[in-house]
């Protein structure tokens, strides 16, 4: 019998392992009683037609870490797979929804206009069975009206951040932890021979990492010119010129005494990202192929983190740490590192502090013998407060407050001796780095503003205020450059990519502005606002999308992730 023509199968798996009468709705009701449920969506699936399984003893936010999907690698089946993964969890975060309104007793049915109050999950109860059946609906409520964010974060590879009583109130759980990052499926493993040691030992394999000089050039010169615009994380002209010395002064030998590590990771760094996120026409002109490239891209991001870790970098701060922690950013979530990348963005944060990067003032603050390194630090910082204040969705919370550092927007110039200033108008490698520093500004205003309202009806006052402090950003104050008019010859080849990905990512702001009502929107007509405006920017990012396809530009992490959050808005 052909298996697809089956009947698809209703009981959960764990009432099938037990040869128990399940009630077909998910999460069922024995589950619940046994408490074998992860929370909202998260639990574990093997997307053919089972669910509500649990390992004995683990958490549950362990099992959601080894159970859930994971990334396909960038293959000659990127696509379907994509899609594939992308459609098991919009077909999970439907389950939850019938789930919701099944079980949920003040919203019987979805044009109820009762709407659960409830924000936060709650942690993993240890009352009655009685006591926690009658919390998990409300639970999974707060969880489906975050649903956007919280799978868009597991196209990052990232988890909303749980509970603390969720991960210690157990105790007949495994010891508190959070979830790890999810890797890209196929990830190398190490042999034992070529494992990475945070010690000297290390460099001779490091070494082995590095490609031939010409193709290593051609990788951070593809960087400089078809990447840096988007995290403006180093300057690009000095950066060559330092790696030009390490190629003819030091035989680009990184185990040399001279050669300062946190610089070798700054250079893994830079090699990660153009490996992971050029298009495959381009690896191929440098001689990598598929999957060789994939596994490179893991070992050498894995590199540039041995090398921070051998300079001591916490301890003995660097600008070039800081620098390669921010260039990591564009290769992290590809490679899904999206976790610990966020520890990693919150040390370069204090380090950046203990620099005196936070006081760097305005640009008539300047010196005239040193413009160079201070519009390097404002760079920094910007793309430091980016990071920061674009995660507040994953916390709830930030940790660089507007009024605790006075260093300002980066100035648009060129990247010569002087950084000689430019009209806005005109594109530089940091026009579209400035234009997303204003954008990301309005976050933490809205993340107060919403904290300190206690009604819907003032939290809601907000996110139209704020939404409309968005269009106005990027209808009006919108650099030339960016906007949709005819490109000049003379400019750069990023500035199409940079008008895309502007696009995607203000259309993405403006649904995760409205994030806390976007569920709510769907079942009051309070909310109709969000919705119509969620519909209509998640459309905008299909839209562009579909452009993409047809350049064959870089790969940026946004790109994916955000189309998740689009598909939410729009089912």
């Amino acid at each position: 019998m052909n298996p697809s023509a089956r009947r698809k199968r209703l009981a959960c798996a764990e009432c099938t392992r037990r040869k128990i009468k399940c009630d077909k709705v998910l999460p069922c009701r024995n589950c619940r009683h046994s408490s074998a449920i992860t929370f909202g969506f998260l639990r574990v699936r093997n997307f053919r037609g089972s669910a509500c399984y649990r390992s004995p003893h683990i958490s549950p936010y362990s099992r959601a870490t080894a159970g859930s999907p994971q990334l396909p690698e960038r293959s000659g089946s990127c696509s379907t797979e994509l899609t594939g993964t992308l459609a098991a969890c919009l077909n999970e975060l439907q389950a939850t929804l019938r789930a919701v309104r099944t079980h949920d007793s003040l919203s019987p049915n979805f044009n109820d206009s009762a709407v659960s109050l409830s924000a936060v999950p709650e942690g993993i109860s240890t009352q009655a069975p009685s006591e926690v059946e009658d919390a998990s609906p409300s639970r999974e409520t707060a969880e489906v009206e975050d649903a956007a964010t919280i799978l868009e974060f597991l196209a990052w590879g990232r988890r909303k951040v749980p509970d603390y009583d969720g991960l210690v109130g157990d105790p007949n759980c495994a010891p508190a932890q959070s979830p790890g990052d999810v890797s890209l499926q196929g990830g190398p493993a190490d042999p034992p021979q070529l494992r990475f040691t945070d010690d000297a030992s290390s460099l001779p394999l490091l070494q082995l990492l590095l490609p031939e000089p010409p193709t290593l050039l051609r990788m951070v010169n593809y960087h400089c010119e078809c990447l840096l615009w988007y995290h403006a994380s180093f300057h690009g002209r000095i950066f060559q010129e330092e790696v030009d010395r390490f190629i003819k002064q030091h035989q680009g030998r990184i185990d040399n005494q001279q050669i300062d590590l946190q610089w070798a990771a700054l250079l893994f760094a830079v090699l990660a990202g153009s490996m992971i996120c050029a298009p495959r026409s381009v690896s191929t002109s440098w001689g990598f192929q598929d999957p060789e490239r994939t596994n490179l891209a893991h070992r050498i991001f894995k590199a540039a983190l041995v090398c921070l870790n051998l300079a001591d970098y916490t301890a003995h701060h660097s600008l070039y740490g800081i620098e390669c922690i921010a260039t990591m950013t564009i290769s992290a979530h590809l490679l899904g590192h999206s976790n610990s990348h966020s520890v990693k963005l919150a040390s370069a944060v204090r380090i950046a502090q203990s620099l005196g990067m936070h006081r760097l003032g305005g640009e008539p603050d300047d010196h005239p013998s040193n413009p160079v390194r201070r519009e390097i630090g404002r760079r920094l910082w910007t793309e430091l407060c980016i990071q920061d204040w674009f995660s507040i969705p994953f916390s709830e919370s930030y940790l660089i407050h507007r009024q605790d550092f006075n260093t300002g927007k980066p100035r648009n110039c060129m990247d010569d001796d002087r950084m000689t200033p430019v009209p806005d108008n005109m594109p530089t490698l940091v026009t579209y780095h400035r234009f997303l520093y204003d954008i990301a500004t309005l976050m933490p205003q809205l993340q107060d503003d919403l904290s300190a309202s206690h009604t819907l009806y003032t939290k809601y006052e907000h996110v139209i205020r704020y939404d409309t402090q968005m269009r106005t950003l990027v209808s009006k104050h919108i650099p030339f450059c960016l906007r949709n008019t005819t490109l000049e010859p003379s400019w750069p080849s990023y500035v199409p990519w940079a008008r895309h990905c502007l696009t995607i990512s203000s259309a993405h702001k403006v649904i995760m502005i409205h994030r806390k009502f976007l569920w709510s929107s769907f079942t009051n007509p309070a909310f109709t606002f969000t919705r119509k405006t969620c519909i209509a920017a998640a459309k905008t990012i299909i839209r562009e999308q579909k452009q993409l396809v047809r350049e064959d530009g870089p790969v940026l992490w946004i790109y994916h992730a955000f189309s998740v959050a689009a598909s939410v808005s729009v089912q």
